[in-house]
């Protein structure tokens, strides 16, 4: 859903001047100004924006990565629903990029088929699972768990959280669904000590190979 949600508020190419809208009690207002209309200089600033390490570039990143933040704590439908209503604010309709699209079932077979992956559980619709009841949690990861499995035909015992969304309930779910491990999104080295279910990992970045170097002796010390 972010993909999408992305290609309209940042890359279509007009937008109607103001936007005002309610998700899940949160009223969104902004006014555009002329960023309603998109130009080379506004998709130059966007392209560059890493959402993860610098505040919004342009007015629309700002848009964008509030109503992002509005829709990631709610389910699969109620997601839907309010990209509806901004779809039809943008006078648009569904599209995916061909570019962004979900890797098929004969995909994930044939990465299976390689002995330098092993497929992991990440939910079925990519759930803040830490927002949700016991009974979404355990429908999220036993759901995705037998799907994978019947396409494998392997068993699978990893699981990733969502952006590393967890609480007890969810490790209770994963433990009870049959995974033997999780990761977190948390930068933290593994050790003997390390939690099976609270498993660190670090975020490679589009980095060249003296960067990746670099990151590589800076998680070994940490």
């Amino acid at each position: 859903w972010w993909d999408e949600l992305e290609n309209i508020i940042l890359y279509k190419k007009d937008l109607p001047s103001t936007i005002s809208i309610i998700i899940n009690y949160i009223k969104i207002t902004f006014d555009l100004g002329q960023e309603n209309k998109l130009n080379d200089e506004i998709i130059s600033r966007q392209i560059a924006w890493k959402a993860y390490e610098t505040p919004p570039a342009t007015l629309r990143c700002n848009v964008f990565l509030t109503i992002w933040e509005a829709l990631k704590p709610l389910n699969s439908e109620r997601q839907q629903e309010y990209l509806q209503t901004i779809r039809s604010w943008a006078g648009c309709n569904i599209s995916a990029r061909p570019d962004y699209l979900c890797m098929s079932i004969e995909q994930l077979q044939n990465l299976e088929e390689n002995r330098l992956f092993a497929i992991g559980s990440h939910s079925s619709t990519h759930a803040a699972l830490a927002f949700h009841d016991t009974s979404f949690q355990e429908q999220e990861l036993t759901g995705n768990k037998i799907f994978l499995e019947n396409i494998t035909n392997q068993k699978i015992s990893t699981l990733a959280y969502p952006y590393g969304s967890y609480n007890c309930d969810t490790i209770d779910t994963a433990i009870s669904a049959g995974f033997t491990s999780a990761f977190t999104t948390d930068e933290e080295s593994v050790s003997n000590k390390t939690e099976p279910y609270r498993i660190g990992r670090f975020q490679v970045r589009n980095q060249n190979a003296s960067k990746f170097g670099e990151s590589l002796e800076r998680w070994l010390t940490m």
